[in-house]
């Protein structure tokens, strides 16, 4: 009697995923079809980066920046390196207005123009005098506020702020 009801159980919830019809492309816009493809470009991407231990940032659509959590102490510099994707049809630059590490607002230097439709490995370079520490060790969390300048258009669009945690071994951003 157990086996019939872990049979049954099984057949029910395997049925919805067996009576799912594939989509019909040919019926569907261009529009629909490209929305699908880079919903699905983007979550393979997405899956790749947390299998691979990278930490996203911002995670649209014509755009994604994340940290590939290599890091660097050089000097009185701390160097996390970041990596832009421009998925529009434009040169982007990618700056930032402010940038906090355990509550001091330090300077943070990250200018990161990329070309229409690539993408382009840089780093956020903070200078650890100004946040009171001498390693990454120390850092707990960096606040930072980032945004894209256009050149051709001269205009400017604001990404958000994101907060970024470092356990003492990885980063990841606080929800």
């Amino acid at each position: 009697m157990k086996r019939f009801i872990c049979l049954l159980v099984s057949l029910l919830l395997l049925c919805p995923v067996a009576l799912a019809a594939d989509p019909d492309f040919a019926s569907m816009t261009d529009d629909e079809l490209l929305s699908m493809i880079n919903g699905a470009r983007n979550e393979l991407f997405s899956r790749k980066m947390e299998s691979s231990g990278k930490v996203m940032l911002i995670d649209r659509e014509d755009m994604q920046i994340y940290l590939t959590g290599k890091t660097d102490t050089s000097g009185r510099y701390l160097d996390i390196e970041v990596v832009f994707v421009n998925n529009t049809d434009e040169k982007l630059s990618v700056h930032n207005h402010s940038c906090i590490v355990n509550g001091w607002e330090v300077y943070c230097d990250i200018i990161g123009e990329t070309s229409a439709g690539s993408k382009k490995k840089d780093t956020f370079q903070i200078k650890m005098d100004d946040a009171d520490i001498s390693s990454l060790s120390e850092m707990e969390d960096m606040v930072i506020s980032l945004y894209t300048y256009n050149s051709t258009t001269n205009k400017q669009e604001e990404l958000g702020t994101v907060k970024i945690l470092y356990d003492g071994q990885s980063f990841s951003v606080a929800e």
